[in-house]
Order: C-alpha cells, then sequence, then structure tokens
C-alpha cells in the first residue's frame, strides 16, 4: 500500500485503524506499506511518514524486528526496507492474528509468483554480494552472461508492471506480493553483468561462435548509424577490435564426460 500523498497524522490514523485489532487470518501475511522514494519521487511522501508508521505500530503494541519474515512465529511484527533496486523505503508488517496461523498455511502463501528452485528466483532475490559470485561460477562464458542479462531485464519488467499496480493503489495478489518483497537491486546486478560483458570481449576471452555475433551486432549498428547520418567511428574501432581477436576454446559442459559417453552408445545404436 503507497501512503503517497498521506500527511503525518493521517497516516498515524491509517495504522491505528488497520492493526489496532488482530486480524482473522488463518495464515501468516505480509503487508507493504511504501513510505518513501528516491530522489525524483522524494516529495510525494511526508519526511516523517516512516517515522509515524512505525511510532503507531508499537503503540499498537507490535515490535520491530529486521530479521521478521512470513512465518507465524513473526506475527506482530514488523521492519523496514529500502530497496535499491526499485528505489522506494517500505515498512514490512506481519500482523497478529486472532486464530491459530498454520505452518503449512504459511508455505503455501509463500509459494512465489517463480519457483523458489528456479534460476530466474536465485538471481532475483539473492543479494549482490552472492550474485556477483554466481556470475563467476555459473555463468563464465560471455553468452551465458548474455543469457542472465535477458533473464533480469524480463524480470525487471516484471517488478516494473506491479509498480504500475501499487500506483494506482491497488494491492498484489499474494504470489505477486511475495515476490515484490523478496527482489532485490536488480539494477545493480543488470549493470554487474553488463560491465563483466564489456570486459570479456575487452580482454578476448570470447568463443569463435560470440565473436561471430558481436561482429554480426556491430555490422547492423554501423549500418543503423550510416543511415541515420551518425558518426561510426567508435562503431568501426570496435570492429576492428573484435576482428583482433583470437577466440578461445568453449567453456567444457557440466556433463561432458556423461554426454560423451551417451555419443558414443548412440553412435553403435545408429550402425544397428
Amino acid at each position: 500500500f503507497d501512503l503517497c500523498g498521506m500527511s503525518e497524522e493521517a497516516i498515524s490514523r491509517l495504522i491505528h485503524a488497520s492493526f489496532n485489532e488482530k486480524f482473522p487470518n488463518t495464515f501468516m501475511i505480509r503487508i507493504t506499506l511504501v513510505v518513501g522514494a528516491g530522489k525524483q519521487a522524494r516529495q510525494k511522501y511526508d519526511a516523517n511518514a516512516s517515522r509515524a508508521v512505525k511510532s503507531a505500530l508499537l503503540e499498537c503494541g507490535y515490535q520491530e524486528d529486521a530479521g521478521a519474515s512470513c512465518v507465524s512465529d513473526c506475527g506482530g511484527s514488523f521492519k523496514s526496507q529500502h530497496d535499491t533496486g526499485k528505489n522506494l523505503y517500505t515498512v514490512i508488517v506481519y500482523p497478529r492474528s486472532t486464530a491459530t496461523v498454520s505452518g503449512d498455511s504459511d508455505a503455501a502463501y509463500a509459494a512465489s509468483l517463480i519457483p523458489k528452485d528456479s534460476a530466474g528466483y536465485k538471481i532475483a532475490t539473492t543479494s549482490m554480494a552472492v550474485f556477483t559470485r554466481m556470475i563467476d561460477s555459473k555463468c563464465p562464458s560471455w553468452s551465458q552472461k548474455r543469457g542472465c542479462i535477458s533473464a533480469l531485464e524480463r524480470l525487471q519488467k516484471l517488478i516494473l508492471d506491479m509498480d504500475a499496480i501499487l500506483m494506482k493503489g491497488k494491492p498484489l495478489d499474494d504470489a505477486e506480493q511475495t515476490f515484490y518483497d523478496e527482489v532485490v537491486d536488480l539494477d545493480s546486478k543488470i549493470n554487474h553483468v553488463r560491465k563483466e560483458m564489456h570486459d570479456q570481449v575487452e580482454n578476448g576471452d570470447i568463443t569463435a561462435f560470440e565473436k561471430e555475433t558481436l561482429l554480426e551486432q556491430n555490422s547492423e549498428r554501423i549500418e543503423m548509424l550510416k543511415k541515420d547520418g551518425k558518426p561510426t567511428s567508435k562503431a568501426v574501432q570496435r570492429k576492428c577490435l573484435l576482428e583482433s581477436i583470437d577466440p578461445v576454446s568453449p567453456h567444457k559442459l557440466k556433463y561432458e564426460p556423461e554426454i560423451g559417453k551417451l555419443r558414443k552408445e548412440l553412435a553403435t545404436l545408429l550402425r544397428v
């Protein structure tokens, strides 16, 4: 819920009216209150919005817990969060409940918009420090980093769509809200991978296929610049750099030995 445009007094009244009584839910939920934004949208929020929310929650008997999460034991707690990717400041509330909160229901509610065992979920929700290590170990080639960029951009589009829903004052559904709260630093991750890709080309660490792909992209860019009447000197320099690269051998596949054995077995079957 976006508290944009609300005064400190109005926020305090809203929090007391919303959280003074226990919720009738039978599973743990999270409620995200947007209390501030970055430089471009900062003026839309009361300077004391975050303080007003926290003070009112404390008066309602809630406790601040930086480690709180969407589990039954965290009912009656809240935490502050700054999402550097979306550049929003939020207070996340885990309300108290009048009913016994089921652990199984917690797990069902926490079901994310994207499967938690998927690569997309991991790159979206992991911290920046862990993400950089993941890129080094899981995406060593330029092509793999390119695939990672595509996945990150799709995730970024998904989050932007959710932002648009929230800005209209509409709530997200359970799966959307869970995923929205867990995603961190998408912009920083995209910038990091792009820099890694650039450095990889500059160092000549690309395969023959990747070199061919980059040369095709460069040729298309030069043609586009010529068509628009723009300078092509930088693109031509890029072309010279790419042409001078001596390609490296492709990275070994994770299961290359096993694949080799299957190929031999397949060759035997094909001769039958």
